[in-house]
């Protein structure tokens, strides 16, 4: 960022609104990240104590820095990448049960308008035989 950023007037003050924009990032998407840990911790509570959800944020925080100062950023990356990969497999069942389920669903509204035509014909020619019977009286 801050090689492109020399090509432009004010380096300076683009490089510091940058830094603040990056930070602005992290920040929010760590409270984000403490707020549904907290939601899920509580039970789904809305109203949970606010120590709960700082507790959490200092223990992402935590945790990213062990990774960070353990290894770099390669291994806060692949923790990253091998948290994530339980979950794309969740996807990956969820995917494979909503096609189960959409074939189920396109089963019965097929086997729904069958017998609909069925009762559209059933009930023409009801009607047609007691209006040839009506006609014969």
């Amino acid at each position: 960022m801050f090689v492109m950023l020399e090509h432009f007037p004010l380096t300076d003050l683009l490089s510091l609104v940058g830094i603040v924009l990056v930070t602005v990032f992290f920040v929010t998407s760590s409270d984000s990240g403490s707020l549904v840990v907290d939601h899920l911790t509580s039970g789904g509570k809305l109203d949970s104590p606010v120590p709960q959800r700082v507790f959490w944020a200092i223990m992402e925080g935590a945790v990213a820095a062990v990774l960070l100062l353990g290894g770099g950023l390669t291994t806060l990356q692949t923790a990253a990448v091998s948290t994530g990969l339980p979950f794309a497999v969740v996807l990956l069942l969820i995917i494979y049960a909503l096609y189960i389920g959409f074939s189920q669903e396109l089963y019965v509204e097929d086997a729904v308008t069958r017998r609909l035509k069925r009762v559209e014909e059933e009930h023409r020619m009801s009607t047609a035989i007691e209006m040839a019977a009506s006609d014969e009286d």
